[in-house]
């Protein structure tokens, strides 16, 4: 499956300070525990500037993500017209996190990732290959459990660069 085919794009052609703007830009970061979600921007969501500093390796994480096999069961939490990026990625293990507040008013926005789909069972830092450990290990949120958050103010964890 590829990127385009789940509605996900990972640019490797842009900069790698260079903020995704108008891509479903997908990024990665693990838990207190180690458990390990995918954030998904809707072009216009935050980014924390450690990661777009080392783009290229976050490109390859994604990459890596797409790539897996389905290894467990998947839960939706919300209704999309089409969820099967958020069932992929649950279904190989992450937690899914969208920026929902691309489809609310401003009065409504929420200012945080909302996790929109999640796995039976997750996947841990330490079963992914050593090469992406490294990158994941420095977007850890040490305050949290994904399982526990149904939205993450990432503003609040990490400097970040958005288009919104």
């Amino acid at each position: 499956m590829t990127n385009s085919e789940i509605g996900m794009y990972t640019p490797s052609d842009k900069t790698a300070s260079e903020y995704p703007y108008g891509w479903d830009y997908e990024w990665y970061a693990c838990d207190a525990v180690g458990n390990v979600a995918v954030f998904t921007t809707a072009g216009i969501g935050p980014v924390p500037l450690k990661l777009l500093e080392s783009r290229s390796t976050s490109d390859a994480v994604a990459s890596m993500a797409l790539d897996m096999p389905k290894r467990t069961g998947a839960t939706m939490l919300v209704s999309y017209p089409r969820p099967d990026s958020f069932i992929h990625f649950a279904e190989r293990g992450f937690f899914a996190y969208d920026w929902v507040d691309i489809h609310r008013t401003t009065a409504n926005r929420g200012h945080c990732y909302e996790m929109v789909s999640k796995p039976d069972v997750p996947i841990h830092i330490l079963e992914l290959p050593m090469e992406f450990q490294t990158q994941l290990w420095t977007l850890t949120l040490t305050e949290l459990r994904f399982g526990q958050c149904p939205a993450i103010d990432i503003q609040h964890h990490f400097n970040c660069v958005s288009a919104d």
